[in-house]
């Protein structure tokens, strides 16, 4: 094909012109807006509608035919349709794939063909792409799916600069109407700042207070706004009311906690960017898959206020009756049966015939945790085999 004329009504702009504009903006957010990568992989999420990808009808065609395709056969071929999102940065290339079929899950490696790219500096790039690719994918396949970003190796440090993502079918949450739980409608949230909680708490700080809470930790919040101490707190009254009874989170700023570090050395202590003191090494990303899931609904809900937090609430709620309910199955089985004689099936009897739900084994996992730190049901690991089974099979 040939370019015959260019009209002079259009204005071609320089590829090269545009890419230093959004690496300009990218590294100043960087230095402006610093630890809030999961902040900018939401922003990709949030623009993935907006964003037009050039795709031909044939590779669109082949796009859309995937969600017909099981996810053993996605899994094998995913990292063929990365390179339908490559936007701008056309010099990463997939340099291995590594395919883990047991727990559908891919491990991407992308390395930098110019070896120029991959920097400390223009990070924010990948956690955008992967949020934007991440809501491409799930609504072409229409199934959730999740990117991680795992490691990488800045051409700052390495020579070798390469960036590794993780792509797994995102667990799903019990989508299912549980008795009990409020409606949005009737919901007292009035005296709740939303806004304020989602401004000034990063998602992923949520996610781990919530795993440290609901699992009979003690938690400390460092912050030197003070006008957020008592809108957290009722936050947190809020989202824990008639489920788990627990000690709720303590808000001090960190000049009253360096001087009562002592009084606090039993306390895992999160701040406002991340984890600040965890000797125990309870807290990680990976730990609180479930969490994240459910923190992110609530980030994501901008209908309303209400909205936003009967989505948290519920999820917490279904969280605790679900591992109640395994609690009192599990304490049975322990009194009633011998355990070479259990069936890893009949654990979940309950669940089948009470909620009528099948949940995943992230899930199942996440309820394991519940029951043993909260309800201190003590399992036995050959039972959490027969648990882990049971969803693998």
């Amino acid at each position: 094909m040939y370019t015959l004329y260019f009209s002079q009504e259009e204005s071609n702009l320089n590829k090269e012109v545009i890419m230093s504009v959004f690496k300009g903006l990218l590294v100043n957010l960087k230095a402006a807006i610093p630890n809030k990568e999961d902040l900018f992989q939401e922003f990709g999420r949030k623009i993935a509608d907006s964003t037009k990808i050039p795709f031909s009808r044939e590779d669109l065609d082949l796009l859309k035919n995937l969600k017909y395709e099981s996810d053993e056969t996605i899994i094998e071929s995913i990292g063929n349709y990365f390179r339908y999102f490559n936007i701008i940065h056309d010099t990463l290339i997939v340099s291995d794939v590594d395919i883990d079929k047991k727990n559908k899950k891919v491990v991407i490696t992308f390395i930098d063909s110019d070896k120029h790219e991959i920097s400390n500096d223009y990070l924010y790039y990948f956690y955008l792409i992967s949020g934007l690719i991440e809501k491409k994918l799930s609504d072409i396949l229409s199934r959730e799916i999740k990117l991680d970003i795992l490691e990488y190796n800045t051409f700052d440090l390495d020579e070798n600069c390469s960036i590794k993502i993780s792509f797994d079918f995102e667990l799903l949450l019990p989508q299912i109407d549980i008795e009990g739980i409020p409606s949005d409608d009737n919901l007292d949230s009035d005296i709740l700042d939303v806004d304020l909680i989602k401004e000034y708490l990063n998602p992923l700080v949520l996610a781990y207070i919530i795993h440290a809470v609901i699992l009979n930790k003690k938690v400390l919040i460092l912050t030197d706004k003070n006008f957020l101490h008592n809108p957290l707190l009722s936050f947190f009254e809020f989202i824990f009311r008639d489920s788990f009874e627990i000690e709720f989170p303590r808000i001090v700023s960190n000049a009253f906690y360096q001087k009562n570090k002592n009084f606090f050395k039993n306390h895992i202590v999160i701040g406002e960017s991340g984890i600040f003191n965890d000797k125990d090494h309870f807290l990680s990303k990976k730990q609180v898959k479930v969490e994240s899931v459910i923190v992110r609904k609530f980030y994501g809900e901008y209908q309303s206020n209400k909205s936003s937090l009967n989505a948290l609430r519920s999820q917490i709620k279904k969280a605790f009756l679900f591992s109640e309910e395994l609690a009192e199955e599990l304490k049975k089985i322990i009194e009633n049966k011998n355990l070479k004689e259990v069936d890893s099936k009949m654990i979940f009897n309950g669940f089948e015939s009470t909620f009528k739900v099948k949940l995943s084994i992230q899930y199942i996992n996440f309820l394991v945790e519940i029951v043993e730190n909260y309800f201190k049901v003590e399992i036995p690991v050959v039972w959490k085999l027969f648990i882990y089974r049971l969803y693998l099979v």
